[in-house]
Parts: structure tokens; C-alpha cells; sequence
């Protein structure tokens, strides 16, 4: 079924509940999916409303239940050309006995718009309407039994509400229109993971709004040309929108680029495809002229203004199978196999696509050295994805002839691509292309490293490292001796003392100097290899440098007294808790000692975890600031031993004392109800704890806000055996998960909280990336020896 609440975020919500909803990540499970539903609606235009409800529908409503008032109104009055943008408000309100109905659990939801005559729009990719009758509805089919998710937000909440109604049909022919529309009635069918799951009733029940007349009225060439040079010109001008308005702006304009289909506004489309990225082109697709489009999608892949990426390739893919391929033929239904006929449309599709990607992608590749480096970055992207289609597990033969010289073309480029993407692209053509010759192109990357580069370096270096960890550690040998280096604090964690090159001395000499020019933390890297390497006869040396410091929360060197003489760490640590009454929430990144604190709180146990910092954290759990309970909430989730469990539960339950039978209190309090889904989700995360599904069912009992009970019954959820086991490896990363355990660093993280797990314990073992099945037999092996069961993917 098609929920309105969890969709109708996608065209008719207002700014408000967006940046409401931006906020609330616990409920996304099936945003996609549902809002890809909406493509299939029938949405039309309507005008000033011009009479009352319409009876005059077959097969809807004469009367709409009491207490409804439901109207549709248009932005502007019309008359419309063919292919203008249509915006229009939709507002549905309840009072009396159907608004105690929506309080106690069912609620109204959008359920598309009525147009009538039906309209004709031969060419067009799907059916614009999916009903007999003789005016267009939408109709929801046989998704009605299926249920959807919302947080349980009803039409009504969302009201008066925005909808470009030309988004989801992209033009009417030239005539007179009757427009209404319809909302559907829903009911709770169930729960999942926190969220309300919602069905329609049987029979289904309708409102029907207003009905109004529209005009659409021919489009002239001239305000095509001039429409579509105004759109551009938004979109090139909100390239780069930063507000909520911009974005609105640039997103009408592109829709109302999309809206123009021919020849004129095609080209204006296509020189609009960098700024907008990508979304005018993947609108094209639905073009009543197929195979004109398609000639000019082929046509212009080579021009060096031209912007060719993943969506270009994409739509160009689809409108030239429009072109060029028959029809596919009628699905037979889910329990008959494929017809002989749709088994030869797949085989003739297959093929097509390949001669495109034989084609157009070499001539792609051979035209990026005359493009800009922004449309260069977006066609190696590009291609990189059509490579994945040819390489293992699949037959090497059949491979379009420019793949293998794809990476060549790639480390050309490299050093133009637009900074901070290098990185990304980088590793994903290592990883696709491991035999390629990549050690000399990653040396060099290094080698261009200056003070204003953005990449972070790490990451090259971890591809180094990984390729030939030998040459990397004689780089990083060579490179600390330098004034200026590319050594950072992520190079430090992947390298040795030994392979550093500098004694206790060396370190030490270097940190004093560095304070002394008064350029404190001028070299990141040396605080981190201090904190990792230096030896206890260091410290009175680090205590000095420590007293010259700016800042007190210099955390390297806190980690560092805390990993050599844990009785002066918690002699200094203890002095940084004292309470700072009235201090709540925003302003705590607003005081210097309080940001100090948070500071250390979230990156102190990432350097160096043991007892004394252990206490630390626990200790900020009592503090009066809501900020810092939840850095060391956070923390403790991490880096805790298990120990911290029991420290998070017992906040965690001084929380529900404190605010019991306050609901309403702590709802208008958002910062509380932050902290308590924090608490309760650090406690079910723990890495170094496992914890069963009876006492976390116990914890969420105790939850007030609805945040709370909704994160419970996700971990809840994980929780459920079969244990979903994931890990996934590559180059430069690794990151596994057990159940709820998220954010595994590695193979022994993973083995650690494996053998957590009580014997018997039903686990599903999932391996994707680098060396899948290694590690696959790996997990396996430590499943079996734990006494888990192991369940077949």
C-alpha cells in the first residue's frame, strides 16, 4: 500500500515539517520505496476552486464523511500552456467526530487527483491512466494489501500543503480539463521498529475535494525558447544552493526544464546537466519523442561543453531502447515464467545495451581530455559503473574495447580532478582495477601533497600501504624529516615506531620546538605519534610542553599521560569535571571550558582507552550539561569495557525516575528526548557487551519519549535471531557489524564480540568486497568454535 505520510514529503509537504523531518533518521526504511510509488499516480491540475464537491465522479463519493473540508487551489489562475509548470495547494482539515476517529489511530492520507476527459498522450513511456473509466484517477491496486510506514503524521498535519502537479504527468494536450481531488482513508494494520504500519480498508474509503476547471491553452515556440532560458539561468545561478528556499527555486526550475519536450529545449537541458547534477537529464527520459532524443543524446556525448555522467548515459540508455527496441511484452504474472517472447526482448536488450557501452563509452573516454575537470570527474565516475558490468564474476569476453585502457585514462587525469573528490574516485579505481600499475601513480599523487591540499592523505597512503607496505614505510621515513610533510595523524595510526624512524628523543626534540615558534599543533602528526610512541622518560618533558600549551585540552598529550602514568592523567582529568550550573544544550559549544570538555569526551578514548579514562567518561554521565552525557554516552558505547553497560543502564534508569509521568514535558524538551534515545541506543550498540533481547525489551518499557520506543524496537528488531552478521572490506577500510554492533574496525573486533554471543545463537554470515569468501570462512570459523548456528545466507 502507498502511505501518504511517508510520500508525500516528496512534493507536498511544507518547509517546515522538511526540516522536521530531515531530523528524524530512525524512520527510513522504506522512504524510497515508497516515494518511488508515487511515479505511478496520476496528478493533474487544478484551479481556483469554482464550485463545491462534484458529485458527478462514478464511483466515488457524493458526500464526503462530516467534519472534512477538502480543497484544491491553484498557485496561479491559468490558463496554462501545454508543458508550463503547475503548482497548486491542497488542504485537508477534520473537526467533530472524524477528527476523534484520526486521534485514536487511523488517519487520512493524500490519495491522488481526478482529471477528466481522460487525456491522450500518445508516446508516452507508461500509462498515463489505470482505470475504465472515463476520468483519470489513481488507483492503488494491488499494493492496498501490502502496508506502508509513517511516523503517523496525517494529511491533515501536513496542511495546507504545496504539490507540483505537472511532477508526476508532464503535460496536458490543449483543452478543457475538470480537476479534483482525492484522499484515502487509512487504518493501523501493525507496528515495526517503532513506526506505525498502515493499510487501506476494505472497501476503500474516499474524500473528494472541490471540483475546478483547468485551460490548457498551445505553446509557442517563442515561450519554450524563454521559458527554458529562464529555467537555465535559475539553475546555473543555484548551482550550489545553501538555503531551503534556494533549493525549492532551483528544483521548480529544473522541473519546469523537464516539463519542455523538443528539440530547442532539449539542448538548453543538456548544456544544464553540470549544474544541476544530473536531475534535468534523468528527466528526460520520459520524452514523447524517443528517437530524436536519442540522436541527440548520441550526438553531443562528445562535445567538449557537453556533461556526460551516470544519468546522461542512463536516460540515453533508456529513450534509445524506446527508439529502437519493440515494446516488452506483457508481464504474464509472477507464478508463469517468462514467455519466449520476453526472454528474447531480455536477450535483444542485453545486447543493445551493450553496443551503447561499446560505442558511446569509448567515444566518452576519448573525449574527456577536452572536457572541464568537473566533467571529467562526472564521466570517469560514469564509466566506472558500466566497467563494473564486465568484470568478475562475470566473462572477461565480451568486454568493450576501451576497458583496459580505462585506468590509464584515469590516472592521466587524476591530478585536475576537482579536490575533495580525488580521493573517492581514487580508491574506487584501485579497487576495480587491482592490476593495474598503481604504486608510481599514488607516489605521485603524494608527491603533489602541499598545506592548501583538501584531500586528506591518509587515504592515498592507505592505498599505499595496502599495495606495498614497504615503500610506504621508507615514504613515511623520509617524509617526518621534512619541514613540510604529508604525514597525518591517519598516517600515524597505520605505522609503526619503528617504522616512524624517530627515537624518544627525536619525538620529544620535535614537540618542543614546535611550541617554542609558537605555532602549537603546527604538526598534528607529531602530537599522535607522541600520544602512541613516546616512552614513560619522556614525561617530564610532555608535562612542560603541556604547561606552555594554548589550550588545556590538548587530548594527544592527555592520552599520552594517560597510557604512561595513569595516576597523573587522573589527577588532571577530575579537575576538567567541575560543573558549570545553567549551562544546557547549544550553549555548550559556546564556552570555552565546556567545548574543551566535549573536546576531549569524543576524541580522548579514540587515541587511548583504559580505566582512568573509562571513569572519566562515566563520570560526565552526572553532569548537569545534556551535551556532555551524551558525548560520553557515546563514548562508552564505543570504547567502554564492559563495565560501562552498567553505568549507561543506571543513568539510563535515573532518566526514566526523573522524568516519569512527564511525557508531555520532555516531548517540548527536544535535547532530553535526544539524550534518552541516546542512552538506550548506546546501551544496545555496545561493543564490548552483548545484550539479550529480555532485558533490552525491559530497558524500552521504561522509555518516555516516542524517540526512545522507536530506537528500542529497532535494536529490538536486530536483536532477532537470526543475528544478521555483515562485513565488508576494501582497500582502505574495513567495517562489520553483528546484530545491532555497528562501526567494527576489525577482524578482531569482530571475533570479540562474536564470542560474546550465547552458545546456540542462530547467525546469518554475510561477506561482501575484497576477499568476501576469506573472510567469510574466517567469521564462520569463529562462529562454529563459539558453538553459534549458522544459518545460510
Amino acid at each position: 500500500m502507498m502511505t501518504m505520510t511517508a510520500c508525500h514529503r516528496a512534493g507536498l509537504e511544507s518547509a517546515p515539517h522538511r526540516q522536521s523531518r530531515m531530523r528524524k533518521t530512525s524512520l527510513t526504511l522504506t522512504r524510497g520505496f515508497e516515494c518511488g510509488l508515487l511515479l505511478l499516480m496520476i496528478i493533474v491540475a487544478g484551479a481556483r476552486p469554482t464550485s463545491a464537491q462534484s458529485s458527478s465522479w462514478p464511483g466515488l463519493p457524493a458526500t464526503n464523511p462530516p467534519g472534512i473540508t477538502y480543497t484544491l487551489t491553484l498557485e496561479t489562475p491559468g490558463p496554462f500552456r501545454e508543458m508550463e509548470m503547475i503548482a497548486g495547494t491542497l488542504n485537508f482539515q477534520l473537526d467533530g467526530a472524524e477528527a476523534d476517529r484520526e486521534a485514536a489511530g487511523d488517519i487520512w492520507g493524500f490519495g491522488g487527483l481526478l482529471v477528466d476527459p481522460r487525456p491522450d498522450l500518445p508516446g508516452s513511456p507508461s500509462p498515463s491512466c489505470f482505470d475504465a473509466e472515463p476520468f483519470c484517477r489513481f488507483r492503488m491496486t494491488s499494493w492496498d494489501a501490502m502496508g506502508g510506514i509513517t511516523d503517523g503524521r496525517s494529511f491533515r498535519e501536513r496542511s495546507p500543503s504545496e504539490i507540483l502537479i505537472t511532477k508526476h504527468i508532464k503535460a496536458l494536450p490543449p483543452g478543457e480539463y475538470r480537476v479534483a481531488a482525492l484522499a484515502q482513508k487509512q487504518v493501523v494494520i501493525g507496528k515495526h521498529q517503532g513506526a506505525t504500519i498502515y493499510g487501506v480498508p476494505s472497501p476503500p474509503v474516499y474524500a473528494v475535494s472541490n471540483t475546478v476547471r483547468v485551460r490548457i491553452v498551445p505553446a509557442t515556440e517563442a515561450w519554450v525558447q524563454t521559458t527554458a532560458s529562464q529555467a537555465r539561468a535559475t539553475i546555473m545561478e543555484l548551482s550550489s544552493p545553501v538555503e531551503y528556499a534556494q533549493y525549492e527555486k532551483r528544483n521548480r526550475a529544473v522541473h519546469q526544464l523537464a516539463l519542455l519536450d523538443g528539440p530547442a529545449a532539449w539542448r538548453i537541458q543538456l548544456a544544464s546537466a553540470g549544474e544541476a547534477n544530473g536531475m534535468v537529464i534523468s528527466r528526460m527520459a520520459d520524452t514523447q519523442q524517443p528517437a530524436a532524443l536519442c540522436e541527440l543524446l548520441q550526438q553531443r556525448i562528445s562535445m567538449p561543453e557537453q556533461h556526460v555522467g551516470g544519468q546522461y548515459l542512463n536516460a540515453m540508455g533508456t529513450v534509445c531502447s524506446r527508439a529502437h527496441l519493440p515494446p516488452a511484452p506483457t508481464d504474464p504474472g509472477a507464478a508463469a515464467r517468462p514467455s519466449p517472447e520476453q526472454v528474447e526482448h531480455l536477450r535483444q536488450s542485453i545486447a543493445y545495451s551493450r553496443s551503447l557501452h561499446e560505442t558511446y563509452g569509448g567515444r566518452l573516454l576519448h573525449s574527456l581530455n577536452l572536457k572541464s575537470p568537473k566533467a571529467q570527474l562526472a564521466g570517469l565516475e560514469a564509466l566506472l559503473l558500466i566497467s563494473g558490468l564486465y568484470r568478475e564474476p562475470n566473462p572477461t569476453e565480451g568486454r568493450p574495447n576501451w576497458y583496459d585502457s580505462l585506468p590509464a585514462e584515469f590516472a592521466r587525469l587524476l591530478p585536475a580532478l576537482p579536490d575533495p573528490r580525488q580521493m573517492d574516485i581514487l580508491s574506487s579505481f584501485v579497487e576495480a582495477f587491482p592490476g593495474f600499475a598503481w604504486v608510481p601513480v599514488l607516489e605521485e599523487e603524494l608527491g603533489r601533497w602541499t598545506r592548501d591540499t583538501r584531500n586528506d592523505i591518509g587515504v592515498t597512503f592507505r592505498l599505499l600501504f595496502a599495495l606495498d607496505p614497504n615503500r610506504a614505510s621508507r615514504l613515511v621515513a623520509a617524509e617526518v624529516n621534512k619541514p613540510e610533510s604529508w604525514v597525518s595523524p591517519a598516517v600515524i595510526a597505520l605505522v609503526s615506531k619503528d617504522t616512524l624512524g624517530m627515537n624518544d628523543e627525536a619525538l620529544v626534540s620535535a614537540l618542543e620546538e614546535d611550541i617554542s615558534k609558537g605555532s602549537w599543533h603546527r604538526v598534528p602528526w607529531l602530537y599522535h605519534a607522541v600520544a602512541r610512541f613516546a616512552s614513560a622518560e619522556m614525561l617530564p618533558r610532555v608535562k612542560a610542553v603541556y604547561a606552555h600549551t594554548p589550550a588545556p585540552c590538548n587530548v594527544e598529550l592527555l592520552a599520552y599521560f594517560a597510557r604512561v602514568d595513569p595516576e597523573h592523567a587522573a589527577g588532571m582529568l577530575p579537575a576538567m569535571t567541575s560543573t558549570v550550573e545553567g549551562q544546557r544544550g547549544p550553549q555548550d559549544s559556546a564556552t570555552p571550558e565546556l567545548f574543551c570538555r566535549g573536546h576531549v569526551l569524543s576524541r580522548l578514548p579514540a587515541i587511548h582507552i583504559s580505566p582512568v579514562v573509562e571513569r572519566y567518561l562515566i563520570a560526565h554521565l552526572n553532569q548537569p550539561s545534556v551535551h556532555l552525557k551524551a558525548e560520553a554516552a557515546l563514548s562508552l558505547r564505543l570504547y567502554g569495557s564492559a563495565k560501562a553497560e552498567e553505568a549507561l543502564t543506571a543513568a539510563f534508569r535515573y532518566f526514566h525516575q526523573y522524568w516519569k509521568g512527564r511525557k508531555e514535558e520532555l516531548e517540548a524538551n527536544r535535547e532530553g528526548v535526544r539524550l534518552e534515545a541516546t542512552l538506550i541506543e548506546s546501551i544496545g550498540r555496545g561493543r564490548a557487551w552483548h545484550i539479550d533481547a529480555a532485558r533490552l525489551e525491559a530497558l524500552g518499557a521504561l522509555c518516555i519519549s516516542d524517540d526512545c520506543r522507536a530506537m528500542a524496537e529497532r535494536l529490538l528488531a536486530e536483536l532477532q535471531q537470526p543475528i544478521e552478521v555483515h562485513v565488508y572490506a576494501s582497500l582502505r577500510s574495513f567495517q562489520g557489524w553483528v546484530g545491532p554492533v555497528v562501526g567494527l574496525g576489525s577482524m578482531a573486533d569482530m571475533a570479540q564480540h562474536l564470542r560474546l554471543l550465547p552458545r546456540g545463537t542462530r547467525v546469518k554470515i554475510n561477506a561482501h568486497g575484497k576477499d568476501s569468501d576469506a573472510l567469510r570462512q574466517q567469521l564462520e570459523n569463529i562462529a562454529a568454535a563459539q558453538g553459534l548456528v549458522l544459518q545460510s545466507p
